[in-house]
């Protein structure tokens, strides 16, 4: 959900977003994107933790006013802002070795910006699962 390639097209759990905060959807696309999330209007709301030059789910997931510990669209999971973690039951499903960014890759990385890769669907949104820990097991 971090790679320079997916982290535009990766779901953001509209449920889960933060209750009061003013996010504007530049894109006008009816809902809020990591690629709204990227454009200079919502600058003052987001903050890039991770230091890599953009606004991914890495920075949601470590910025306690977005992941700030509840449920808030009742589903029974804890700030799943991008996805779930069922290897790990939390909240956190960042790729343990590579395969579920790889095939995500093909089907959705961002073309057009230079990187030489292009996924089958420049612009979709993909919810970011684990079911396996990197060992190829479920804890």
């Amino acid at each position: 959900y971090t790679h320079p390639d997916l982290y535009l097209n990766i779901w953001l759990n509209q449920g889960e977003l933060p209750v009061g905060m003013a996010l504007s959807d530049a894109d006008v696309d009816g809902l809020i994107t990591f690629r709204d999330l990227n454009n200079a209007i919502n600058s003052s709301l987001v903050s890039d933790l991770n230091a890599n030059g953009r606004i991914d789910a890495g920075d949601l997931l470590a910025d306690n006013r977005w992941a700030n510990g509840l449920d808030n669209d009742g589903n029974g999971y804890l700030d799943d802002l991008i996805g779930w973690d069922f290897a790990n039951n939390d909240n956190d499903p960042l790729d343990d070795n590579g395969h579920g960014t790889h095939v995500a890759g093909i089907m959705g990385a961002d073309g057009g910006n230079g990187s030489m890769v292009a996924g089958v669907s420049w612009h979709t949104q993909m919810v970011a699962i684990k079911a396996f820990n990197a060992d190829a097991r479920h804890a």
